[in-house]
């Protein structure tokens, strides 16, 4: 598998993953809105687990692009090499 195939299979899992932790913030906000009784330690707690694994979650993501974009520049710059190469035997 190349790497823009990895790269793009990544982003798909992130997403679905993503979508998960969207259900659990709205199930989060949800039972906070139904309840009289507000356990506000527990709901800061599961916040802040949802965000800490989505920061991971496009930190990861945005790596990898990085990496992808970095190989990208240095195939462009081994192809302007060899163009060039070329252009000075021809």
């Amino acid at each position: 598998m190349d790497e823009e195939e990895e790269l793009f299979k990544a982003h798909m899992a992130y997403l679905k993953e993503d979508a998960q932790l969207l259900t659990e913030e709205g199930e989060l906000i949800n039972s906070l809105q139904q309840t009289e009784e507000c356990d506000i330690d527990g709901y800061i707690n599961r916040m802040e687990s949802v965000v800490k694994k989505k920061l991971d979650l496009y930190q990861n993501l945005y790596g990898r692009i990085q990496k992808f974009k970095k190989h990208l520049k240095e195939e462009d710059e081994i192809h302007t090499k060899v163009s060039q190469t070329k252009q000075i035997y021809y």
